[in-house]
């Protein structure tokens, strides 16, 4: 096997493929067991979840259903061509490799590459010099914001340097009208710290001490006074040679004299705008009627020249040293930040996901693979990795030993992507890994990476797939022109990335629309408006297009609202058409309207646990008891409620009162298990996503930090904003999202409201320095003096990168469109998105006006669709369905000190566990010794917890349950219900037959009949023959067999 290329376009049928190169590898496979040696790496959890769905529906399909439809039917056929297997065979291979993944849940390895790397982080923390037990933060803005506050807490008390160097920045900062808050400037600022593509430039800054900031600054603004003192002498001369030679009145336009002046006069900013190229050219200098009067003039010529050249010489070393003086404290800054943040991380015990890759870089890089999986408990020998042009150099690097080991040893690696989406260069992700791909992208000369090439260069495949099974015929051939178009803007080397731009449309009826709306601005417009009244009128009048398309396309029922999408660039963007559509009684559905802190079920979490940490407080129950009522949950009126005697009872009277049911919560029990014991009363709302939300943050909260209430609130307060409430858009709802997230889903209607953006955004980035103390700093490249230095290839790059960005993104939008889309621009210009469309669209169309344009017809005769029609479906990169939905918090078996007398309850919890582990006689006793050591049971606990275990020994099922081949709390996924079963104990006593055991302690209920009858349910789906199904009563001696 080798390696395999995957180029995916948008509506390729990325998934389909990566789910069939799963099956043909565990179907062709001897071993039914294969699935365990395949690693499958995702961009994010949503698709690693999609992936894992498909690939176990997909079995359970073929290996259950009689007539197979759409999908499968079309994966089971390619599969039958490509494997030379008979249906029947993998109809018989795909039910025995569903039973082994099934039983073995957790041995089926598709994960973000985050958490692969978390995994090697783990079994290397030793060697990392990492405490095994350390915690892991994904949130950046926490982190820096307490080191940010630290930082902040020690100026001006200590060292006068570190004042110095933050002083100059903030003042820096605010001259150029950036935020006065302080502590959001300085957490937006140091972002850079916990990026991925960063890790060369903060290592070589972390050797810097702080006083080497000081010392530049000041070296190079005495620099600059030294090369100003020259500059303006030498210019000087220049002006005097001019005048004493009667030259002036042929110089043109008095260009050579002004420039002159300028430098003589110190005063650069009147020629900031010059291009470098203009001082090499002295035939622009002069009229032509210099060489009429002078004879001499070509000598006239390079002697003025040779003025410029030694003026120029000498500017270019004062910009750079320019920028050195002033950039330098920003820089000095970020060292600031960084070195409290590494103090921050060590005293919380504490990784960002960031520090991964740059902690397991040099393992996996030096170590042989072998060593590596020895410590994983894990053999991969295929590996699949999606989304790969989002994937980061850092990440690359270290999956490139692993991935070379397995090609070399007879594995495989496919890779999938697509160049054209690679829209999270801000993240870290370099698409040009991609396009580079079988030659390994290594711009630092990585020997060790160098290394591995060979293993790469065996390519099976490397064709793209080049067709559109989502969108409409005239949304396909627009697309393809338009970027074929537009790609010309990029630099040959971004080009690569839209080498595959042609696609064919699946779709053979010539159906689809699209519709541009371009305001461009002049200065003769009939309203006599000027260049900033004239973007305002036609944002407005864009805005109320778009408010009448949406009318017009679910008036006549042609289109539910759900199926429209608009597509923005930011969350203000956003919240402005939500407003405006609102206004119009036109139902939205946004990241906005679902961030947590905006539900009522926010308010009332929130009430609750501040009632919790203030049971008296009558402002918190006055407030709990209106975010009641706003859920619809009261019984009576509020104002019934608002008695002062009311509000006086005891807290949990008070709840009692007010939900129509008593809970019982207080100080004792965690702060999931009261939050719990509240929704579980709320029994229309157990599954509120807003509730599951807030469960999953307590989980996430008490398992770092514990259950101090106080420190929760507080948390729960600051991160009110960030979390959003995973819901689904009901049919009455029009979509709202940012074109980044909208990556993988797709619409019927897709509306860019606002292609206004700038084509080239500039601004911070790290550049390699002429300093041996400071090699690498921090510069804002939009300075225009720049392109006098040797930082202009950066400025250059960066804008070529920024183009890019901005074509990868429209890309993005513009194919999310199945049927119909609609782009308006109300600042059209060279410098803007629209001005890309514009140029497209100039080749045929008089475009020194506003423009409307137009490709294909409107849809006129369409029956609207349902919600489960798009679910069943639509072709997506993902599923819509949300797994968090159904986490529930779950309590340990055995609750209690360790040192504190076992309850009988507590003594049935351990021996429990100890039957549920066990196959073996032996195993047994070593199970019961460690349960004593663990659990430091005293003699008498241990004899009753003997005396049990006895009972079950004794009984007739004692050879089922000890045997070998007995199988202890495996998962069971169920992909039609997304459901995961463990029974305690189930015994193979033949091929294809099976008794189940459950263990219980304490009193009977009828759930354990229906629990162990679910199970047996399941088992028997998945092909085994029930022989009995048994509750063990343990404390009890008694088996009943169901």
């Amino acid at each position: 096997m080798s390696l395999i290329v995957l180029k995916a376009s948008a509506g390729s049928g990325k998934t389909f493929q990566l789910a069939k190169r799963f099956l043909y590898l565990v179907l062709t496979a001897e071993n039914e067991d294969t699935f365990k040696s395949i690693l499958a790496i995702t961009f994010t959890n949503k698709a690693a979840q999609e992936m894992k769905d498909r690939i176990v529906f997909t079995l359970q399909e073929f290996a259950t259903s009689n007539e197979l439809k759409g999908r499968e039917a079309v994966l089971l056929e390619q599969l039958i061509e490509e494997t030379n297997l008979s249906e029947s065979e993998l109809r018989s291979r795909s039910k025995n490799v569903l039973f082994s993944l099934l039983h073995h849940y957790g041995d089926f390895s598709v994960s973000t590459i985050d958490s692969f790397t978390h995994r090697l982080v783990k079994s290397f923390s030793f060697d990392l010099k990492i405490p095994s037990n350390f915690k892991v933060e994904l949130d950046v803005n926490s982190l820096l914001t307490m080191a940010v506050n630290e930082l902040l807490f020690e100026i001006g008390n200590n060292d006068r340097l570190p004042t110095k160097i933050l002083e100059d920045f903030v003042e820096k900062q605010v001259d150029n009208e950036k935020s006065w808050n302080i502590n959001n400037l300085l957490v937006e600022f140091a972002e850079p710290l916990l990026r991925d593509d960063n890790n060369r430039e903060i290592a070589a800054l972390e050797e810097v001490e702080l006083d080497v900031f000081k010392k530049l600054a000041d070296k190079h603004q005495k620099d600059c006074e030294s090369l100003e003192k020259q500059i303006s002498e030498i210019a000087d001369e220049g002006l005097s040679y001019i005048h004493d030679n009667n030259l002036a009145e042929y110089v043109s336009r008095g260009s050579l004299i002004i420039r002159l002046t300028s430098f003589k006069d110190s005063d650069f900013e009147k020629i900031s705008n010059d291009e470098p190229d203009f001082y090499n050219n002295p035939d622009k200098w002069f009229k032509k009627d210099l060489e009429k009067n002078f004879p001499d003039s070509d000598s006239i010529k390079i002697k003025a020249h040779s003025y410029i050249e030694s003026i120029i010489e000498l500017y270019e070393k004062y910009v750079y040293n320019k920028i050195i003086a002033n950039e330098v404290f920003r820089t000095g800054t970020l060292s600031l930040v960084g070195e409290h943040l590494e103090l921050l991380k060590k005293q919380l015990n504490t990784l960002h996901i960031s520090d991964f890759n740059k902690s397991i870089g040099d393992v996996v890089q030096s170590e042989p693979a072998p060593f590596i999986y020895e410590r994983l408990g894990e053999h991969y020998r295929h590996y699949m990795l999606d989304e790969f042009q989002d994937t980061s150099i850092i990440q690359w690097h270290n999956l490139i030993p692993l991935l070379g080991n397995a090609l070399s040893q007879g594995g495989s690696s496919l890779i999938v992507g697509d160049a054209k989406q690679a829209i999270y260069r801000f993240r870290g992700g370099e698409a040009r890994q991609f396009v580079a791909l079988p030659e390994l992208y290594n711009p630092y000369a990585d020997q060790v990476i160098a290394g591995w090439q060979a293993p790469f260069l065996n390519v099976e495949d490397s064709s793209p797939l080049d067709h559109n099974f989502r969108s409409w015929q005239n949304i396909v051939n627009f697309n393809n022109k338009f970027f074929s178009r537009a790609k010309e803007k990029l630099s040959d080397d971004q080009k690569k990335m839209y080498d595959d731009v042609e696609q064919t449309p699946f779709h053979d009826e010539e159906k689809g629309f699209v519709s541009f709306t371009l305001h461009k601005y002049h200065k003769g417009n009939k309203m006599e408006l000027n260049k900033n009244e004239f973007i305002r009128w036609a944002k407005e009048e864009n805005e109320t297009a778009v408010v009448e398309l949406i009318q017009d396309l679910t008036k006549n029922g042609f289109y539910k609202p759900f199926e429209i999408m608009i597509l923005v660039r930011n969350g203000k963007e956003s919240s402005k058409i939500a407003s405006i559509l609102k206004k119009h009684n036109i139902d939205v559905h946004s990241e906005k309207s679902t961030i947590l802190g905006n539900t009522p079920e926010f308010r009332l979490a929130i009430s609750f646990f501040n009632l919790l940490l203030s049971p008296t407080e009558k402002y918190y129950k006055v407030e709990f008891l209106t975010a009641v009522d706003n859920l619809n949950l009261l019984d009576d009126p509020l104002p019934n409620f608002l008695s002062r005697d009311f509000l006086s009872v005891e807290l949990n009277d008070f709840f009692a009162k007010s939900l129509g049911t008593r809970i019982v919560v207080n100080s004792q029990k965690s702060i999931a298990e009261n939050f719990e014991e509240l929704i579980s009363s709320l029994t229309e709302n157990e599954k509120n996503a807003a509730f599951l939300s807030i469960s999953e943050f307590i989980q996430s909260f008490t398992d770092k930090n514990g259950n101090n209430l106080t420190n929760f609130i507080n948390k729960l307060e600051v991160k009110k904003e960030q979390i959003n409430v995973e819901t689904q858009p009901h049919e009455n709802a029009v979509q709202i999202m940012t074109m980044h997230k909208s990556k993988g889903l797709q619409s019927a209607v897709v509306i860019c409201p606002y292609l206004d953006g700038d084509l080239k955004k500039i601004g911070t980035e790290w550049v390699q320095t002429k300093e041996s103390e400071l090699p690498f700093m921090q510069i804002d490249l939009k300075g225009k003096p720049i392109k006098f230095t040797s930082f202009r290839d950066y400025q250059t790059l960066k804008e070529e990168e920024e183009i890019a960005d901005t074509l990868n993104l429209l890309y993005v939008a513009f194919t999310r469109a199945e049927e119909q889309l609609y782009g308006f621009s109300a600042e059209t210009t060279d410098a803007k998105t629209g001005g890309l469309i514009l140029d497209y669209i100039s080749d045929f169309a008089n475009t020194d006006n506003n423009v409307t344009f137009t490709y294909g017809s409107p849809v006129t005769n369409r029956i609207a669709k349902t919600k489960e029609q798009i679910n069943t479906m639509a072709d997506s990169d993902f599923h819509f369905y949300d797994h968090k939905k159904d986490l529930k918090v779950s309590r340990p078996k055995v609750q209690y000190s360790k040192s504190a007398e076992k309850t009988a309850s507590q003594l049935g919890a351990i021996t429990h566990e100890i039957l549920e582990k066990t196959n073996g006689q032996i195993q047994l006793n070593e199970l019961l010794n460690q349960a004593c050591e663990v659990h430091r049971l005293s003699d008498s606990e241990k004899r009753q917890i003997e005396s049990w275990i006895e009972n079950v020994l004794q009984s007739d099922y004692s050879e089922a349950i000890l045997s070998a081949n007995s199988l202890s709390e495996r998962s069971l996924y169920v992909p039609s219900s997304k459901s995961t079963y463990r029974p305690d104990k189930v015994a193979l006593t033949g091929e294809n037959t099976a008794q189940v055991f459950d263990f219980k302690t304490g009193g009977r209920t009828f759930e354990h009949q229906e629990q162990l009858n679910n199970y047996a349910s399941v088992m028997t789906e998945m092909g085994l023959k029930i022989e009995k199904t048994v509750l063990c009563y343990l404390d009890e001696n008694e088996f009943v067999e169901l």
